[in-house]
């Protein structure tokens, strides 16, 4: 399993975290965000042995919402959480309402990404979680040709629209 975590504008006017799980072929199989009115990043990720996973990271928030749970944070500190398998999951973020394609895929690092809503953000992510590609959408659009310089391998690609839903989908570039 790989997991991705990436930063989100949250809802109270911080950052939030966001962590992604792909399985070892690029297919989506969870995901959860955390946080509050501050910054929130994670720092590491660790699986124990009955696969909880351990978030450790920082927070600036001086409240935290992590899925149902809500937090009281009297000055900005580390964040550590356990989350077991049966607690996360895809119902734990928004529904997005964006359906994204892209086209070709598998490609050679140019493609088109269509949505049907207004495109905002796009960010892609080796599978290690590294950010790779970052491209930011002034005129309001629905449909881009994307040129990168992506080498081969398996890549995911987090879309956000102008609407702030966030969608995630597995590219392959040849």
């Amino acid at each position: 399993m790989s997991l991705m975590t990436n930063l989100q504008p949250s809802p109270s006017g911080g950052v939030d975290l966001l962590i992604v799980a792909y399985d070892t072929l690029g297919n989506h199989l969870w995901a959860t965000s955390a946080g509050g009115g501050g910054v929130d990043q994670a720092r590491g990720l660790e699986f124990d042995s009955q696969d909880n996973l351990y978030v450790l990271g920082k927070t600036s928030s001086s409240s935290l919402e992590f899925g149902n749970l809500s937090y009281s944070i009297e000055e900005p500190s580390i964040l550590l959480a356990k989350l077991a398998p049966n607690n996360i999951g895809l119902s734990d973020l928004p529904a997005a309402s964006a359906l994204v394609e892209i086209f070709p895929n598998p490609n050679a690092g140019a493609f088109w990404i269509r949505t049907e809503q207004n495109l905002e953000q796009l960010e892609i992510y080796n599978q290690l979680g590294e950010k790779v590609f970052e491209k930011h959408f002034s005129k309001p659009t629905k449909q881009q040709e994307i040129e990168t310089s992506l080498i081969t391998g398996v890549y995911f690609v987090l879309v956000k629209t102008e609407e702030g839903n966030y969608t995630a989908q597995k590219m392959i570039v040849e």
